[in-house]
């Protein structure tokens, strides 16, 4: 059985006095291959529009991809910029101001695909 919190405080220690190649790799690695899954998906999925549903859904979904891609970035900006902002708080022991910093980006990012959701629907010609 383990102790409670010695797994944070190791990965806590190889942050600090690890080799920096290693824990680079550490990071990176899982960054990689989400990113290749993601990218994956968006070439499979094209594949099988283009080749079993036909040409114009094919174009649809090109015409798609940068209103998605847009969307996205904004919600990876706003939670990466949180993310840091929450982990300062995180560093200098407040925990609670860090909780409320990752609520607060949650509503935003969650109010952003319902507005994304509601002009998408309403406004389908439009864009």
């Amino acid at each position: 059985m383990s102790v409670p919190g010695t797994e944070d405080t190791i990965n806590e220690q190889k942050m600090v006095s690890g080799k920096p190649t290693l824990e680079f790799i550490r990071f990176v690695v899982p960054s990689v291959a989400g990113l290749l899954s993601v990218q994956s998906a968006a070439i499979i999925d094209g594949l099988f529009v283009g080749n079993y549903v036909g040409s114009t859904a094919l174009a649809a979904v090109n015409l798609a991809m940068p209103l998605f891609s847009l969307f996205f970035g904004i919600c990876i900006m706003l939670l990466v910029g949180s993310a840091v902002i929450a982990g300062k708080a995180l560093g200098e022991g407040d925990a609670r101001q860090a909780s409320n910093i990752f609520t607060k980006s949650m509503c935003v990012v969650a109010i952003a695909a319902l507005l994304t959701t509601f002009f998408s629907r309403y406004y389908t010609e439009s864009i």
